[in-house]
This record gives structure tokens, sequence and C-alpha cells, in this order.
């Protein structure tokens, strides 16, 4: 594993959804690096989305994000995103950063 393999950001709250914005990059030779992130309200997963860069592909080793999760017509919204980074991920080569 690269230190270099990372996303990083900031999430801004909304009333019943949340901002992503920041960057996802990737150095480590034959392998893609992704980040996962999963909006939940209580334990119910309401969203995801993944954002992947791969220095091997027209993806690109650095590539940046600026989106909204959740659902605005859900009452109360999400009170949580969780944010995984990983290595190959969906294959049976994944690996956790």
């Amino acid at each position: 594993m690269s230190h270099e393999d990372l996303s990083r950001g900031t999430i801004t709250w909304y009333n019943r959804t949340a901002g992503m914005q920041g960057y996802v990059q990737d150095f480590l030779y034959g392998h893609s690096t992704t980040a996962v992130f999963e909006a939940f309200a209580g334990s119910v997963k309401i969203d995801s989305e993944t954002r992947t860069a791969n220095n091997e592909s027209d993806l690109g080793y650095f590539r940046h994000f600026d989106f909204t999760i959740g659902d605005t017509d859900l009452v109360g919204g999400i009170d949580r995103v969780k944010i995984t980074v990983c290595h190959d991920y969906g294959t049976s080569q994944q690996v956790l950063l």
C-alpha cells in the first residue's frame, strides 16, 4: 500500500443530505483506488456512490468529486456518512486502506 493512494475532502451537511467534495488519487501500479460513500439514516443505508482513480487507465491518477448524497424526500434526512477507501473495489483482490 502506498501512502499516496488516498481520498481527501470535506463533508457539508445539508437539511436532509450531505455534499461530498474532494478527490481520490492512485499511484500504485497494477491497482485502482476507490472511495465508497454510503449515507445512512440510523442503521438503514439510504444512498451510495463510488469514485475511482486509476493511474493506468483513462480515469487518471487523480479524480475530483463534488456531489450530494442522501434523499431530499426523506423525513429527518441522513445522519451518518461512511467513507471507505480501498484498492481494486468490487474484485476478489479488494483491499481496504
